[in-house]
């Protein structure tokens, strides 16, 4: 996968995999805890064949998208990247709210 990537710098190839890999944590987080998946490709991964389901879609988008996109500007890299920045931001923020409401009834 590396040899179809080197026109990029690394620095943006492995932000790209960390925000992947931190979706699809976050995502299977809120998923266990009771949420759903508002997507409706990656639900029917899910409801078809589970959390590996979701992990195996989400890997197989992430290299077609590297791979499709791999002369593609920095620039582009960088709207990417900070849009799944903001998509992992919004999958914590959730989870943070599902920890607050299984936790609001438990004294400290």
């Amino acid at each position: 996968m590396l040899k179809v990537l080197q026109n990029y710098s690394r620095h943006t190839l492995t932000l790209f995999i960390v925000l992947n890999l931190a979706d699809f944590c976050t995502t299977a987080s809120i998923i266990s805890m009771g949420g759903k998946e508002v997507m409706p490709v990656a639900r029917g991964f899910i409801d078809n064949y589970g959390l590996i389901g979701l992990f195996f879609h989400k890997f197989i988008i992430a290299y077609a998208v590297a791979y499709l996109c791999r002369d593609f500007t920095k620039r582009f890299w960088f709207v990417l990247n900070s849009l799944f920045s903001a998509i992992v931001t919004w999958n914590t923020l959730q989870l943070c709210i599902f920890v607050y409401d299984l936790t609001k009834g438990i004294p400290l």
